[in-house]
């Protein structure tokens, strides 16, 4: 059965100086003859009219690739028209009435690619990220995942497990110890060896997503201190009300800030303290739990002593700070009003989450967290059997197993349906 033919516009919507319009499927370049001349050399451009029905709708770039030489594996051909809105539209609209050709959905034509095996799972993740990135670091660890750098290492682990496994099966149908004995020497350092490359990918790995995600500051403080005032000098607008009168903020307002490139969310959240307004209450509530939830909380004071009245468990990595230091200076202080003391606290900010020079892991997302904690998981059960001596080879043949099936589980080789349908559903119609 043959696959339908799709077609979206796959740059931005609205006026451009180009668009890009691409088809993909097997009568792709059946469909491109229908507006110009037949594409005669592949993955080379040509500059050609576009008619239908005898009108001319633009002058365009046509390029065609191949079978199995195209990004979802399939024929493609590609419009790169004058981005005008009635160009595009008209284009679109002849496209729409051309029997057996219709509409991709979000995210069709890499899903193509997964099923054609142009990219595996954790390269369509990869290129999910890269397609939201907002900062410099998210686009580097996007593109370790898209260009392949985790499939590889994926790759290495399951070649190093089948050959583990080659080795103890090939024992155990013999009854010579020695044998046995010899094949388990053999292997034990190999299982050690993968073990620790696991945790070291894991032990990263929430700081990763975290980079994906952005890091969660929370501004903790008493009611009326300049949080508020804080957020917007750091969002150069009035992000939040300020005002003189306490209890101002009572839901929580995010500002995403990019700090060298990482993501930052700061929260400016009710000012804790004791009120009689329920509403208020509700918001002060709200504050202490996100503030708990947090990868850091920034501590806004008039006075220490405040500290203990917030009843939020300190962290190691907290960073406290006197408020309004345009009015009392103490060190350290800040101004939201004047800017004072800000670029320090973002230093120390980017201090205290660790974020100069971390080792970051390849694995970006829980997703992958999990499935690399199974595989290593099942790899200690091997490893405690091998140590224990009492050499059970079935049911470490079976962990081993295991291990393979959430490796292939990682790269979208096996049960991963479900999976699909929340990573596409992040893509745009034209991806």
């Amino acid at each position: 059965m043959l696959r339908e033919t799709i077609f979206s516009l796959s740059s931005a919507q609205g006026k451009a100086g180009i668009a890009v319009i691409r088809i993909s499927g097997p009568k792709s370049f059946w469909v491109a003859s229908k507006f110009s001349s037949p594409i005669t050399e592949c993955r080379k451009t040509s500059l050609k009219k576009l008619y239908w029905d005898g009108e001319l709708l633009d002058e365009a770039l046509v390029i065609g690739f191949e079978h199995q030489k195209s990004f979802t594996g399939e024929q493609v051909v590609e419009f790169h028209v004058h981005g005008s809105v009635a160009v595009i539209k008209s284009i679109l609209s002849a496209l729409s009435s051309i029997q057996d050709l219709r509409p991709a959905l979000p995210g069709e034509f890499t899903r193509r690619a997964l099923e054609n095996n142009c990219l595996d799972l954790t390269q369509v993740e990869g290129l999910s990220n890269l397609i939201q990135a907002e900062t410099k670091i998210q686009q580097k660890q996007a593109l370790k995942g898209y260009s392949g750098n985790l499939t590889q290492k994926i790759s290495l682990w399951r070649d190093t497990v089948l050959s583990i496994l080659a080795s103890i099966e090939a024992v155990i149908d013999f009854v010579d110890e020695d044998i046995t004995l010899d094949v388990i020497i053999e292997v034990k350092p190999k299982v050690k060896e993968l073990i620790a490359e696991l945790e070291h990918e894991t032990i990263g790995a929430k700081r990763s997503e975290r980079i994906h995600l952005g890091f969660d500051v929370a501004l903790v403080g008493r009611p009326n201190v300049g949080k508020s005032t804080l957020l917007n000098y750091l969002a150069k607008r009035d992000l939040a009300i300020t005002s003189e009168i306490s209890g101002t903020t009572r839901d929580i307002i995010e500002l995403k800030f990019d700090l060298d490139g990482f993501s930052i969310n700061f929260l400016d959240m009710a000012g804790i303290g004791q009120t009689r307004d329920k509403i208020e209450a509700i918001g002060i509530e709200k504050a202490k739990v996100r503030a708990l939830e947090a990868d850091l909380r920034v501590f806004i004071i008039d006075d220490v002593s405040e500290l203990g009245a917030f009843e939020i468990e300190r962290k190691a990595n907290d960073i406290v700070v006197f408020a309004k230091g345009d009015i009392t200076i103490r060190a350290p202080s800040i101004s939201g009003v004047t800017g004072m003391g800000i670029d320090e606290l973002l230093v120390e900010v980017k201090k205290s989450l660790s974020l100069e020079g971390e080792n970051l892991s390849l694995l970006s997302n829980s997703r992958q967290y999990s499935s690399v904690k199974k595989v290593k998981e099942s790899l200690d059960d091997v490893f405690f059997a091998l140590n224990k001596g009492d050499f059970m080879l079935e049911l470490i043949s079976e962990d081993l197993r295991i291990s393979l099936k959430n490796l292939d589980f990682l790269l979208g080789r096996l049960d991963v349906e479900e999976v699909l349908g929340e990573i596409f559903s992040t893509f745009c119609v034209g991806k």
